[in-house]
């Protein structure tokens, strides 16, 4: 096994006299599905600076955009050498509050193992219950085609930019709601209800948010 911060590289703040980082411990391979898990769901700087800012990742250390997997890589080079306390839990951690039943972060988290520790009892997210009955099938109006997978997305990163525009990339609650309806988009199969649902939800909130947002600008125009 293969420490996720390898010993000697930690931040200031773990000294030589220190007790040891309660820090997951992943394989070479566990390492490699987790670089491809983050590149996949986490792909655009948007998501990514999310999911590293609740993590504490400082933002003047992430690197500059350039691929996903490149853009990763580069961040899991810098938990490596200790940017931060317990990084891959940490990581691992908050892609789960946006992911729960993410089938790379869920098993990673729950099969790693504490460097310092490996007696300790972990506190695990529990996974969602499953729905009691199957949910009704999606009633599309007579005539009316349904949404392809190209025009879901189209919408969403047509709302995403909408979103910048008025100021709000960096509202926490939106790119949760984003990252929330990209990962229904990038399920297979897709599933269109499920889809249109998310969207929708991120819509209605960017909208709330633009009005909050522009309107003390219109009453003091009045």
């Amino acid at each position: 096994m293969t420490p996720a911060r390898p010993a000697g590289r930690g931040s200031s703040a773990d000294d030589p006299g220190s007790a040891p980082p309660d820090d997951l411990r992943l394989t070479d391979e566990e390492r490699r599905r987790l670089l491809g898990a983050l590149a996949s769901v986490f792909n655009d700087q948007d998501s990514a600076n999310l999911v590293l800012r609740h993590a504490g990742f400082p933002r003047e250390r992430r690197p500059p955009w350039t691929t996903p997997i490149q853009y990763w890589t580069a961040i899991t080079e810098e938990l490596d050498n200790g940017i931060i306390r317990e990084p891959y839990r940490r990581l691992l951690r908050e892609a789960l509050r946006v992911y729960p039943t993410n089938p790379v972060f869920h098993p990673l988290f729950r099969s790693g193992r504490e460097s310092g520790n490996p007696d300790r009892p972990r506190v695990l997210p529990a996974p969602p219950p499953p729905p009691p009955n199957p949910p009704p099938p999606s009633k599309v109006p007579p005539g009316r085609p349904r949404a392809t997978a190209a025009e879901l997305r189209g919408r969403l990163r047509a709302y995403r930019v909408k979103a910048s525009r008025l100021g709000l990339a960096e509202d926490a609650a939106l790119l949760a709601l984003y990252s929330a309806a990209d990962a229904v988009l990038t399920t297979r199969p897709l599933d269109p209800r499920r889809a249109e649902e998310a969207i929708h939800a991120y819509e209605k909130a960017v909208h709330a948010r633009g009005e909050a947002a522009s309107g003390p600008g219109r009453e003091a125009r009045r």
